[in-house]
């Protein structure tokens, strides 16, 4: 089963009310969810300064000069690889935020993700 099915799985069993045996057992899918989000966010931002770099730099003559064609076409695919990834981070998000929200009305007494736990 893909994580995206077991999310998927996750979000129905919440729907149906039978996601209290299953929270210890898919927090940890919570857990890669979110550990990957933050890569993804890293990912993007990375990219972002990097076209925002090439895009400062100033050739001598950029209508001749050899770096301008090979530059632009590396721009024009991280925009494009910048949007897919903009894309599926919010699908992400939202999946984590869904799925986050449906566990605390699952159990409104219990500490998500181990946060606030009393000894």
């Amino acid at each position: 089963m893909t994580e995206e099915q077991e999310l998927q799985d996750v979000i129905v069993k919440c729907r149906c009310g039978r996601i209290n045996d299953d929270v210890p057992i898919r927090a940890g899918l919570v857990l890669d969810l979110a550990t990957e989000l933050t890569a993804l966010r890293e990912r993007v931002k990375d990219y972002e300064d990097t076209q925002r770099t090439i895009m400062s730099e100033r050739c001598g003559d950029e209508v001749h000069c050899t770096c301008v064609p090979p530059l632009r076409a590396e721009v024009k695919r991280l925009t494009v690889e910048l949007a897919a990834l903009r894309e599926e981070n919010e699908r992400l998000t939202k999946a984590y935020q869904e799925l986050e929200l449906l566990v605390s009305q699952a159990q409104p007494e219990s500490h998500w993700l181990g946060e606030g736990k009393t000894t």
